[in-house]
């Protein structure tokens, strides 16, 4: 503002105005405080105007001063730890917090899945709340879904249970029986043949071709697909080779003499036939 300006925004001062008594005043701080009828008043004022100052300055200072494209990268990099941290983003994927309660007992916990599951939120900085509820979700899908292959399994397996021509207990093995059953047994033979077979963590003779046919893994059966399960009995039983099992026992003579999948197999007698 120019010297005329000020000049003229002047206001003339009483007097007995208590300002002319106040030593250290200028001409502009007895305009300023001539507005008040008396010292108190402009201490108040005064007070009033300093406590609302840092009120201001404190919301200035957690104001967002969002980066654009004038931002180095450095300041960008400091913002989004800010925010991140604000939203409750941890820094390492440990430190999602994940409840494996909800998976029931006797289901087999996919490790590879949940180090996944933990390195994805963390790399779309997900927060902790909305990690837990995504996770929480997955696995009510997974049981859901893993129920649903149960009942299916049961169904098929009560199936070939029920059928008076087809012996449950040879053919598919006795629950917690040594025996595997002679299918899985000529399925393991098979697998030796086409190089599909491999030893689990313990040593025991197992089979890729099982477990593409298994369809609960780990605690399902070639029995949970009735139909499959009788279609692999008859081809192991009359048209795979005489062979031995992993448990040194003969899986069975076939039809067909001794050349797995001959021509005979177009002959197609029926099951149990000559």
């Amino acid at each position: 503002m120019s010297d005329e300006a000020a000049v003229a925004t002047t206001v003339e001062i009483a007097e007995d105005s208590w300002v002319h008594s106040q030593e250290g005043l200028d001409d502009v701080d007895k305009q300023t405080l001539s507005k008040y009828e008396n010292q108190g008043d402009a201490i108040k004022a005064s007070a009033h105007a300093t406590r609302k100052f840092a009120e201001y300055d404190e919301k200035i200072k957690n104001s967002v001063n969002w980066p654009d494209e004038k931002t180095s990268v450095e300041d960008k990099t400091t913002f989004d730890g800010k925010v991140n941290a604000y939203r409750g983003v941890p820094d390492k994927v440990e430190d999602y917090e994940l409840d494996r309660s909800g998976v029931p007992e006797g289901i087999e916990y996919d490790e590879e899945m949940e180090k996944l599951f933990r390195e994805t939120s963390l790399e779309t900085k997900a927060d902790k709340a909305t990690a837990t509820k995504y996770y929480e979700m997955y696995n009510k899908l997974m049981l859901a879904r893993h129920q649903a292959m149960e009942k299916v399994a049961k169904t098929n397996e009560q199936m070939l249970k029920d059928d008076p021509d087809f012996d449950f207990d040879k053919k598919l093995g006795k629950e917690g029986d040594k025996n595997v059953g002679t299918i899985k047994a000529g399925l393991i033979q098979l697998s030796k043949d086409l190089k599909l077979d491999y030893k689990d963590g313990e040593g025991n003779p197992q089979s890729h071709l099982i477990d593409d046919l298994e369809f609960v893994q780990k605690n399902g059966s070639v029995g949970n697909s009735a139909y499959l399960t009788k279609a692999l009995d008859y081809l192991l039983t009359y048209r795979y080779t005489e062979g031995i099992t992993v448990l040194g026992d003969v899986i069975q003579k076939t039809k067909t003499s001794n050349v797995a999948m001959s021509d005979d197999f177009y002959d197609n007698p029926e099951p149990g036939g000559e």
